[in-house]
């Protein structure tokens, strides 16, 4: 495979393709279970290291992972981003540089839906640089005249320096067009979006058909690419970045890419916190982080038990100690609630959960402590969670979810945690508000919360 992805806007092609191998551990991606916090399960996480995209292919059929640079560009895993998170870094020193990390399919395996590859597909990125996503396909043409010989030429497509008759290559890439200076942006790929002037899409590389190599900032959808080819296969998809201002920062970063039903996270896999919580679980890495960032130790026997359903008293106290980490816990010397006294042993936590407006008890003077916590409920803790001193819950005009009616009680604060990534229903379309949260749930919503 000769010829590979091109990053930001740069007219570089690079010539050095074949390096690495995807020698890595499958882990719990946590984002749905079902009933729970998300829609549609999610397959587990794949983590990369650094050593699985400098390692050669283990076969013929296996897709694999390599690096791809101009000049001194460069690529590590490390965990020196803004906020200390694991990530892909690439680096270009100067202007002239590119860099590229991406997953090669073998020829033999070369998909040929590339739509179902980037349905649910997204990836988060961070950084004063370009950083975009890139899906290297070899196509043949549906008009004769755009083709390697026609009068419009594309660009040849080869495989081992020999150039395979009546194939085009070209990079079709979602150009974000915006920084994410010390946050993390999370770009959905599923979209059918053209490249404008003032915001982000796909645009293509090279000649696809009838759509030249584009100038900045243009571009068209990709149904609209993907119909100018009578036949195409994908040969890599991954990330790159280049083009940057001289004195820009000289480095981007990628936390993960999803595409084909997996997603890749850069980094070292995780070790198991739990004997319940097996690391190819469904919210293994939110119950990780709830475990590390102190916010639980699970139980005496060692377990974490996540499909037990949460009390009310002890989700807030989930929120207390991630809000306070490494803090003592609080004292209680006044009963902040009827049902509350001060020999409950969550009493502190209760009464800080009250002065700080994060919760308002019940019309009847009680906060039902061991009851346990309903989902719209929970949505209402964490929207005053995040909106400090805020009295009033928002209001809605739409149902967010089936069966959430307008107007509800908690139409408004379900309506803000699905708009802000911080739930995404059951599969059928529902959200339950009245339905209990679990164990595992609760670690879900407060990780979008403090962590996603």
């Amino acid at each position: 495979m000769k010829h590979a992805l091109r990053t930001g806007r740069s007219k570089k092609r690079f010539t050095s393709v074949v390096a690495g191998l995807c020698g890595v551990a499958l882990i719990g991606s946590g984002l749905a279970l079902s009933g729970s916090a998300g829609a549609a399960p999610v397959a587990p996480n794949v983590y990369v290291g650094a050593a699985a995209i400098t390692a050669p292919p283990t076969g013929p059929s296996d897709p694999y992972w390599y690096f791809d640079g101009s000049g001194t560009g460069a690529q590590t895993v490390a965990a020196d981003s803004f906020d200390g998170t694991s990530a892909l870094k690439l680096s270009i020193p100067t202007a002239a540089n590119v860099s590229t990390v991406a997953r090669a399919f073998p020829v033999n395996a070369r998909p040929t839906n590339l739509p179902a590859l980037l349905a649910g597909a997204s990836y988060s990125y961070s950084g004063k640089i370009n950083v975009n996503f890139q899906s290297l396909v070899y196509f043949v043409p549906k008009d004769a005249q755009y083709g390697p010989t026609g009068s419009s030429p594309c660009a040849q497509a080869k495989d081992n320096s020999q150039a395979i008759p009546n194939t085009c290559y070209a990079v079709i890439k979602w150009e974000p067009l915006a920084f994410s200076a010390n946050a993390w942006t999370d770009v959905d790929l599923s979209q059918d979006l053209p490249l404008t002037q003032t915001a982000g899409g796909w645009m293509n590389t090279k000649r696809v058909g009838k759509y030249p190599a584009p100038g900045a900032q243009q571009g068209f959808t990709l149904t609209q690419y993907l119909g100018e080819m009578a036949s195409y296969s994908v040969v890599s998809l991954g990330v790159s970045v280049g083009s940057r201002s001289v004195g820009s920062d000289p480095d981007g970063w990628v936390r993960s890419i999803r595409f084909g039903g997996n997603t890749y996270r850069f980094g070292a896999a995780p070790v198991q916190t739990f004997p319940d919580v097996p690391t190819t679980g469904a919210f293994f890495d939110e119950i990780a982080w709830l475990s590390t960032s102190g916010a639980t130790t699970g139980y005496t026997d060692g377990s974490f038990r996540p499909n037990e359903n949460v009390s009310r008293q002890a989700f807030i106290a989930f929120a207390y100690r991630l809000k306070h980490p490494g803090g003592v816990r609080p004292t209680c010397t006044v009963a902040p609630f009827t049902d509350v006294p001060v020999t409950n042993a969550f009493c502190g936590e209760i009464a800080w959960a009250k002065s700080s407006g994060i919760s308002v008890g019940f019309a009847d003077g009680t906060f039902q402590p061991g009851a346990l916590i309903q989902r719209g409920a929970s949505m209402a803790f964490l929207y005053r969670l995040s909106h400090a001193g805020v009295t009033t819950l928002p209001s809605c005009t739409q149902k967010p979810f089936d069966d959430v009616t307008v107007p509800s009680e908690f139409c408004g604060v379900i309506n803000w945690a699905k708009t802000a990534g911080i739930t995404t229903g059951n599969t059928d379309g529902t959200f339950r508000p009245a339905g209990p949260v679990t164990r595992a749930a609760s670690a879900a919503f407060l990780y979008r919360i403090f962590a996603g």
